[in-house]
């Protein structure tokens, strides 16, 4: 079975780094990439092609509330997990609406298993 590809995008290094170690002792997951947000962040993640963005709310409040349309329009069939987030209820309905899952309080383990569950495995 292929291995599920992800990105991440984290502002916080120590988060992005945890995460990616975490992740890639996993034997079905594979981290293809990681970065804090940046005005480029769109073109390096779709270069990488990865099956599932998973997100720290900090790096999507600095975009805007496009950005969940255009990673999806650059990456077609993109899962988005978002973490972290703390938002009012009309933001949250207009992320879930665009198509991204969200975990506010999440384990490393429940992280995981968000990633393998919106790629449907």
């Amino acid at each position: 079975m292929e291995s599920i590809c992800v990105f991440i995008l984290a502002e916080n290094r120590l988060l992005r780094e945890a995460l990616s170690r975490f992740l890639s002792k996993k034997s079905d997951i594979r981290v293809v990439g990681s970065s804090a947000f940046s005005t480029r962040i769109v073109e390096q993640i779709a270069r990488l092609k990865p099956h599932v963005l998973l997100s720290d709310f900090a790096a999507f409040v600095l975009s805007d509330l496009q950005f969940i349309r255009e990673m999806r329009t650059a990456v077609p069939g993109l899962k988005i997990v978002l973490i972290g987030m703390k938002a009012d209820g009309e933001t949250l309905l207009h992320v879930v609406r665009d198509g991204a899952y969200v975990l506010k309080d999440a384990s490393a383990v429940e992280v995981a298993d968000a990633v393998r569950s919106i790629a449907g495995r």
